[in-house]
């Protein structure tokens, strides 16, 4: 008896593979539905293919009837333990790192910004210029926004594979008008239509705007998820929760630990 507990990919790969097994499931999500951070991809045209993969795990949940689904349910240890699993799959993901900056309760999370995208107006400043932030701000550019990002390193989506930077600047040549991207600065304070920055000279500027969003990074909830272990035989963290990173690596730990059981 496996008891997964986050409905994103990962925990999502782990409970069908567990259940073609034979196994009975119990899958804990926090939301009124499955997808984890991937629910976001509805909103990005080029992201089809993950929206299609989405909609494939939703589909094969559905069709085991070992799988039980408990959504808008926060799992604690208390809970877990009483379902006395012999194995528990943490993937609880993780969470949006929010700076230090005064005035940053003013500003929007990345992660959530694609469901207030009406609340924006039109000029928005992203403070973090990596893959979130730079997709972010191509999205918001190609829809008619004018958008300023506000990076500290030298180039646009760092950690970006090679061939994913030279797509992410072709599309962005399309909509240049559109944005613009301060390097090797540094946000300073954010208030009430504007953004104070630090630029590359070390002048300080201000730009003015409707919202703000914040960018910089995500922070894996490995604290909370090991508070999961010593209540069944077998426990596993996987995904984002254990250490940030892509999709490919937390389908791949939830597959081989529930092959394993």
């Amino acid at each position: 008896y496996l008891v997964v507990i986050g409905g994103g990919p990962g925990g999502c790969r782990a409970a069908i593979t567990a259940a073609e097994r034979g196994h009975k499931v119990t899958l804990i999500e926090k939301s009124d539905s499955l997808g984890g951070q991937l629910k976001h991809a509805a909103y990005d045209d080029r992201k089809e293919d993950l929206v299609r993969y989405v909609r494939y795990l939703k589909a094969q949940i559905s069709r085991h009837s070992n799988i039980e689904v408990l959504y808008n349910t926060t799992a604690t240890p208390e809970m877990v333990e009483k379902l006395n699993p012999d194995a528990v799959l943490v993937a609880i993901g993780a969470e949006p790192i929010k700076p230090r900056i005064p005035g940053i309760e003013k500003a929007y999370e990345a992660v959530d910004i694609y469901f207030h995208q009406e609340d924006l107006g039109n000029r928005v400043v992203i403070i973090g210029g990596g893959t979130i932030g730079s997709e972010l701000m191509l999205h918001l550019a190609e829809n008619g926004h004018q958008v300023t990002v506000i990076e500290m390193g030298d180039e646009l989506a760092t950690k970006g594979h090679f061939f994913y930077k030279i797509g992410l600047q072709h599309a962005l040549l399309d909509v240049k008008e559109n944005w613009k991207a301060e390097l090797k600065a540094q946000c300073k304070e954010i208030g009430d239509g504007w953004v104070k920055y630090v630029d590359n000279s070390g002048t300080l500027k201000t730009v003015d705007c409707d919202s703000v969003v914040y960018a910089v990074g995500l922070r894996s909830r490995k604290g909370e998820a090991q508070s999961f272990y010593g209540i069944a035989n077998q426990t596993a963290m996987v995904g984002d929760c254990n250490r940030v990173g892509k999709v490919l690596q937390a389908n791949t730990e939830a597959y081989f630990f529930a092959h394993n059981l």
